[in-house]
């Protein structure tokens, strides 16, 4: 079971330190799981904003992501454990198994403190580890959500905990799901400010 405790932020400049960064991952992992809830059958070879995947593709992706972090939390260092992103007939089943670990291999007691190697970008202190799974989970919600076409709101709390993060990091690596910045619109909310920052074009209601 997913604990959906609503994660502690004190704004976009907070430090790591005073983040309840394990809850915020929870959250967005519920959030990822209600929105693929929400895919009909027929929609997995839809386009997704990440380029050059499809929502099968990215779910693959995730599923990847999820089961690098369990084996990471468990101390592998091998980098093969971050690629099987093998997917049955129901690929929210397998999501959701893969969250469910992903979740209890995260918020463990100590896990903050332990250092883990998160695919082919070096060793962090768990606490940075489990905020890149954060913001992983919860950008890919938004773009399921967009490629359903959903308006993929993101809650400004957890947006703006995740900017807390993402804003210190190098994005738009070749090869990763995220792109270069965007330019936001000038009264952008905090989870337009995300998905901009992480190569989205936000998207706006008409007035």
């Amino acid at each position: 079971m997913i604990d959906t405790e609503a994660p502690a932020t004190t704004g976009p400049a907070a430090d790591i330190a005073g983040l309840d960064v394990q809850a915020s991952d929870r959250r967005a992992t519920v959030i990822a799981l209600d929105t693929l809830r929400l895919v009909r059958r027929d929609q997995w070879d839809l386009p997704t904003p990440c380029t050059g995947w499809n929502l099968r593709d990215l779910l693959g992706h995730m599923v990847a992501e999820n089961r690098g972090f369990i084996a990471a939390a468990a101390g592998a260092t091998d980098p093969d454990v971050w690629r099987d992103d093998a997917l049955g007939e129901d690929p929210w089943v397998d999501f959701a198994g893969s969250a469910v670990g992903v979740t209890a291999a995260l918020s463990g007691p100590d896990v903050r403190e332990r250092q883990l190697l998160i695919r082919e970008f070096g060793t962090f202190p768990g606490a940075v580890a489990i905020a890149m799974h954060f913001v992983d989970n919860l950008v890919h919600a938004w773009d399921i959500a967009r490629t359903i076409g959903l308006p993929g709101h993101i809650e400004p709390e957890l947006a703006l905990t995740a900017l807390a993060f993402a804003e210190r990091w190098e994005l738009g690596r070749p090869g990763t799901a995220f792109g270069g910045a965007v330019e936001p619109p000038v009264d952008a909310t905090p989870g337009e400010r995300l998905v901009a920052l992480l190569g989205r074009t936000p998207h706006r209601r008409s007035a």
